[in-house]
């Protein structure tokens, strides 16, 4: 599994600025169309690169903002984790890409993960979520009341149920830390000065 960060409102000039020094260090195949561009920035002014970013096309800005961005992998894998930790939730991201598609787009990949563990370790979030909605509030506090045994039954489950279903689950789970793991994103690439926004999340099957 992993998750998908869609990322939108680019800061081309500033995030390009912010890069120069990744810019300017860079083994990029000089050969290649994102090579001939990033050679011409490195020989401008900084104040010129932003100027000269604005009339790009908006294909070859993102393909440099995808490039860009991939200098904070390593950050961003950090950043996750220790999310993930302090939260007591039992999944960690090893690894980070960055693509276009119809945005572009920053996808977490999973390690390998022990469902049962991971839901059991989300378990306090859904029951909060749960307990808060009409249509399955009263049912949930129900099943909840029943303490150990609920535990116990849900673990079961879990050991039983097939890879679709347990896939459906690690994604609606994902679904209601959204808010949570955008919020973090955002205040990484502030941090970072990143000069983008990071607008939503999903789940997907590798």
């Amino acid at each position: 599994m992993q998750i998908t960060i869609r990322i939108s409102d680019i800061d081309y000039g500033g995030l390009a600025a912010k890069g120069l020094p990744a810019i300017l260090e860079d083994k990029i195949d000089p050969d290649g169309k994102l090579g001939k561009i990033l050679s011409i920035l490195k020989k401008l002014p900084r104040k010129a690169v932003s100027a000269t970013l604005k009339i790009l096309p908006q294909n070859t800005k993102d393909d440099i903002a995808v490039h860009l961005t991939q200098n904070y992998t390593d950050w961003l894998i950090d950043a996750a984790n220790r999310f993930l930790s302090g939260k007591e939730i039992s999944l960690s991201v090893d690894g980070i890409g960055i693509a276009k598609n119809e945005n572009i787009e920053l996808t977490l990949g999973m390690a390998e993960i022990d469902y049962n563990a991971f839901v059991m370790s989300a378990y306090p979030k859904i029951r909060n979520k749960l307990e808060a909605s009409e249509k399955y509030g009263k049912l949930f506090a129900l099943a909840d009341s029943l303490g150990e045994d609920f535990e116990k039954a849900l673990r079961a489950a879990l050991e039983v149920l097939p890879q679709e279903k347990k896939d459906e689950i690690f994604s609606c789970i994902v679904s209601i830390y959204e808010d949570e793991i955008v919020s973090l994103a955002n205040s990484f690439a502030a941090e970072k000065e990143m000069k983008l926004t990071f607008a939503g999340i999903e789940a997907k099957k590798i």
